[in-house]
């Protein structure tokens, strides 16, 4: 027999959540689900265990038995619904990724569902977004079982289907769906496809956008195929979150005591229940603008590409221009300086070559698409330049010129286009006279308000002095413009204007008055003008006068006036209802005979049939019963009256700060525009010392040609240098060996004159200039000639001494020592006083004297 079960139940709650049988615990989450389930409140102490100790849950969800798992996710699911946002905000950052790694994937599918609907109430209990619950399930992507990562994927997609891509930003798990894609688990990719389906269906086109360009074509064609299946776009999400919900139930308890319209519609809301959402936002689009990352552009473009758009190949400048549309062709651009890149495509767009214009304007395209609201700042850097480049006629090039000014308008100021636009309505081209004044046209009908007073009176003026024109299309643009002005400012309004017009331009403006519609409303002098001036206004129109020619009535303007008979009714009661006690204006011009016409009928009545007596002391209230509205609706237009107060107000406060705003705005850009100077002023500056630079450049290749000449005429010099230096050596050492012979040989003494000669002949062909040569030529000859002579002399003296000695000495004496010193020396023991024997011992010093000239010129130019 088998031993009994102890019984576990005297055990504390906290002891028996942790046991480690499996029945006790799953009998613990049991009881304490039952307990949430009978709470009286969310303040109950039955949920203090578990939000003091949040531990004890995720021990409870990643239970090792199924069956106790099971019960404790259901526990939890309870602990949810009856503790409230505060039981899910104690948990939810500690529960959600255990849930994910041990319930989401489990093998029983009650505890799967009971895992999402787990899920489902933290995020309906959260803030006003998903976002933290998301993102505590998106780390479950990367797991490395792939039945983990379909859990969780699945897990996202019941999510999203049930409270849509408002209260679930689908950024969030866009960015992980290529890499989903590219799993290599078949049930994955599946359960990818599913949530892709259910993005699609709540934002639209935007998801195609955004995913398909990093998808394989095959998933590109499987996606396009399940998308074909959405019955419904936008989805309507299922759920509601709990703020959501407590607020629909405030209307609806509100309305109960309001009147049987609030009450219709709260009643309407109520009865959707959670089923689905019906704000505005949630059945709009989604803007792929805002599901994009931001591209830094600015850190791709190269630093040198203001040389690149100035080379003067076209080719290379069209190359650095598609480089740089290519960079900027990204649907999102990070914030920064885009300035400097503005000026160098606004300096692109007046390039002689169409193919720069085009790539230029299309840079500019694609880069006011990239920043949008951003773009704001740098309309005025490239709007001019964008109205110069509308003379081309060039089909693509205007397309993409008109392409960039349409991108000026969408995110620029109408008034900043305006002042621009008037400038280049008087161009000399009328092509730009053209372009421009049918884009201020457009602009002005797409506007949400008229341009300021002062740029009206601008506008107005640079068209009618158009208007003779001698060219039709011009004066076309212009008559456009003014039926725009017309159409923005209203009839009256504009009457000072238009009475400038002559009669034969008036029916062309009228036609086209009749066929433009504009977005903004009419200016606020036509619909608060007094009830003279609309009976004025609608007498005109009756009687076919005013600004059309007389005795025409013109069907337009028929029909233009009984479009506008509505829209005018209630401003006619309103200015009827606040007009003098007798119902006419003081200031009026029309004469008191028409005072008994069928306009003036229609509001006369007598005062003894005001049907509100107590309203006569106010003359605009006197004014109305005699109109005989009824007392409601003249009740309702003083309200409004009355509330526009605060309203008048609060525009006065906005233009006086729009005023100091303008004052600011000149200012700056006074300083600008000072700054520019000086910038331009540097730049001369810089092209300046640029061009002093390239002549200081010239000059040093110049000078650097010179010094290798030199060098090259120094290293021959000093080559014949030591030349002659071996040259001198070699006759030094022979001039050395005949001065050793000198005393003994006379002849040798003409011999080393004639080398000594020779000597200073070559040393003065290698250092002297051609005058001295010639000299030393003439030195050469007169001292060859002495040479000559002073042989002579020696012979013939030689020969009188050999005769005296023979004829004055004995046969027996022998010759003495001073004649044998005398016959060697006779050479020189000639007579003194012979000239011939002067000149020669002069020219032999000035030999010499020359030798010794040519040995310091050679040792001064061996030292350098």
């Amino acid at each position: 027999m088998s031993e009994e079960e102890p019984d576990y139940s005297s055990l504390p709650l906290e002891e028996r959540l942790i046991h480690k049988v499996w029945k006790v615990r799953k009998e613990a989450y049991t009881e304490l689900d039952e307990e949430f389930q009978n709470s009286a409140s969310d303040t109950s102490d039955c949920f203090r265990l578990w939000i003091m100790n949040p531990s004890l849950i995720c021990k409870a969800v990643s239970d090792i038995n199924v069956v106790s798992q099971e019960a404790a996710i259901g526990a939890l699911l309870s602990f949810l619904q009856y503790g409230g946002k505060r039981a899910a905000a104690k948990t939810y950052s500690l529960v959600i990724p255990s849930l994910c790694e041990k319930a989401l994937s489990s093998s029983r599918a009650k505890t799967k569902a009971k895992t999402t609907e787990v899920l489902c109430m933290y995020v309906e209990l959260g803030g006003s977004t998903a976002t933290p619950v998301i993102e505590l399930i998106i780390p479950s992507l990367k797991a490395r079982s792939p039945r983990h990562v379909a859990a969780a994927v699945a897990a996202l997609n019941d999510v999203y289907n049930a409270f849509g891509c408002t209260v679930c930003p689908p950024k969030l798990v866009m960015d992980q769906l290529p890499t989903l894609f590219k799993h290599a688990d078949r049930n994955v990719r599946q359960e990818a496809l599913k949530l892709s389906v259910t993005l699609r269906s709540y934002i639209g086109d935007a998801f195609e956008t955004i995913i398909f360009p990093s998808l394989k074509p095959i998933q590109q064609k499987d996606l396009t195929k399940a998308f074909q299946k959405i019955q419904e776009f936008p989805a309507r999400p299922t759920r509601l979150l709990k703020s959501e919900q407590e607020r629909r139930d405030r209307e609806a308890k509100s309305s109960t005591d309001g009147d049987v319209e609030m009450k219709d519609d709260a009643e309407g809301v109520s009865s959707g229940g959670n089923t689905g959402s019906t704000d505005s936002s949630e059945l709009k689009p989604v803007d792929p603008y805002d599901l994009a990352d931001p591209v830094d552009v600015l850190s791709q473009l190269p630093s040198d590409l203001a040389l690149k758009v100035d080379v003067p190949k076209w080719k290379e400048r069209v190359a650095a221009l598609e480089d740089v549309k290519k960079t900027c062709d990204v649907m999102k651009v990070s914030h920064g300086d885009y300035s400097s890149l503005l000026r160098i495509l606004s300096k692109s767009l007046g390039d002689a070559n169409i193919l720069v214009v085009t790539l230029a304007a299309e840079t500019i395209t694609e880069l006011a698409n990239g920043l949008r609201v951003q773009f704001a700042s740098y309309v005025s850097v490239v709007i001019k330049p964008l109205l110069e480049a509308t003379k081309e006629k060039k089909k693509s090039v205007a397309d993409a010129v008109n392409g960039a000014l349409e991108s000026c308008f969408k995110y620029g100021s109408l008034e900043e286009i305006s002042e621009s636009c008037v400038q280049y309505m008087s161009h000399r081209i009328p092509q730009v006279r053209i372009a421009v004044s049918e884009y201020l046209a457009l602009c002005l009908q797409n506007c949400n308000s008229a341009p300021s007073k002062k740029m009206c009176d601008t506008i107005f003026t640079t068209a009618i002095k158009h208007l003779d024109d001698p060219q039709v299309q011009v004066r076309t643009a212009m008559s456009k413009v003014i039926a725009t002005m017309m159409k923005l400012m209203g009839e009256r309004m504009s009457k000072p204007y238009v009475s400038k017009i002559a009669h034969r331009h008036m029916k062309k403006i009228e036609d086209i008055y009749s066929k433009i519609e504009v977005n903004a409303k009419v200016s606020s002098g036509e619909t608060h003008s007094s009830s003279r001036g609309v009976a004025n206004q609608a007498r005109r129109t009756v009687s076919g006068s005013g600004y059309m020619p007389a005795g025409r009535k013109s069907s337009g303007m028929r029909s233009l006036t009984s479009n506008k008979s509505k829209s005018f009714e209630a401003s006619r009661r309103f200015r009827s209802a606040i007009g003098s006690p007798h119902g006419s204006n003081r200031n009026s011009t029309i004469p008191s005979k028409r005072e008994g016409s069928p306009l003036r009928m229609a509001t006369s009545t007598n005062k003894m049939n005001l049907p509100f007596r107590s309203l006569r002391s106010g003359s605009g209230n006197v004014a109305g019963n005699r109109a005989g509205f009824p007392q409601s609706g003249l009740h309702n237009e003083l309200r409004a009256e009355i509330g526009s107060t605060a309203t008048k107000k609060e525009l006065e406060v906005l233009r006086k700060e729009k005023l100091q705003w303008q004052k600011e705005r000149e200012r700056l850009e006074g300083s600008l525009q000072q700054q520019i100077s000086i910038n331009e002023a540097n730049m001369k500056k810089a092209d300046s010392l640029t061009s002093i630079v390239e002549d200081y450049k010239t000059k040093f290749v110049t000078m650097n040609v010179a010094l290798k000449s030199k060098d090259t005429r120094l290293r021959r010099l000093q080559s014949d240098l030591e030349v002659a230096k071996s040259r001198i050596a070699a006759l030094e050492r022979e001039r050395r060996k005949s001065d050793q012979e000198i005393n003994g040989n006379a002849i040798g003494h003409g011999e080393i004159n004639n080398e000594e000669a020779q000597v200073k002949k070559e040393s003065d062909d290698l250092e002297q200039s051609p005058e001295e040569k010639e000299l030393n030529t003439s030195f050469e000859k007169k001292a060859k000639q002495l040479n000559r002579r002073i042989s002579r002399l020696s012979l013939r003296s030689e020969a009188d001494v050999k005769k005296e000695n023979v004829v004055d000495k004995s046969p027996n004496e022998k010759p003495s020592q001073t004649d044998g010193s005398k016959l060697a020396s006779g050479l020189f023991e000639l007579d003194s006083n012979d000239d011939s024997w002067k000149r020669a011992a002069e020219v032999t010093n000035q030999l010499k004297a020359r030798i010794e000239q040519m040995k310091a010129r050679t040792r001064s130019l061996s030292q350098m």
